[in-house]
């Protein structure tokens, strides 16, 4: 059993934000294609928590997932979703996440000027709210 399915079945019993973690951490060692079940494990897992902020935080991961299989549409979708939670939660500095992984499924869409415009929303919020890893990593994608 893959750790991805293994986080499926334990989904049910793990905390939901442990769940998340654990899918960013495959994410960042196995790639997007294998973190891909994790994140939907984890979004089930939040949904069934009723943690609002952790069901946005893993459909943004699904976005990144879709995003880097070359499906920017499908990215935007899981994207938008988890940008209406976390407006509605207020939290800046993950909505500056979500409104970076907009610009960049924007982008890849050719849709040029509409990921300027969610790239510099992403940027104003991460200076806003000091966080210099968003800020970078938009900055670079602005150039």
């Amino acid at each position: 059993m893959t750790r991805a399915a293994l986080l499926g079945v334990l989904a049910v019993v793990v905390l939901p934000a442990q769940t998340v973690r654990e899918a960013v951490d495959i994410f960042n060692t196995q790639g997007y294609r294998a973190a891909l079940p994790a994140f939907e494990a984890a979004l089930a897992a939040a949904r069934a928590a009723r943690d609002e902020l952790t069901v946005a935080v893993a459909l943004n991961g699904i976005g990144n997932c879709y995003r880097n299989l070359a499906e920017p549409r499908k990215a935007l979708q899981f994207f938008r979703e988890s940008l209406e939670i976390k407006e509605r939660l207020k939290d800046n500095d993950q909505i500056a996440r979500t409104l970076s992984g907009v610009g960049l499924a924007l982008r890849d869409l050719a849709d040029y000027a509409g990921a300027v415009r969610q790239l510099e929303r992403a940027l104003s919020l991460a200076k806003q709210v000091h966080n210099t890893a968003v800020e970078t990593s938009v900055e670079n994608n602005l150039c």
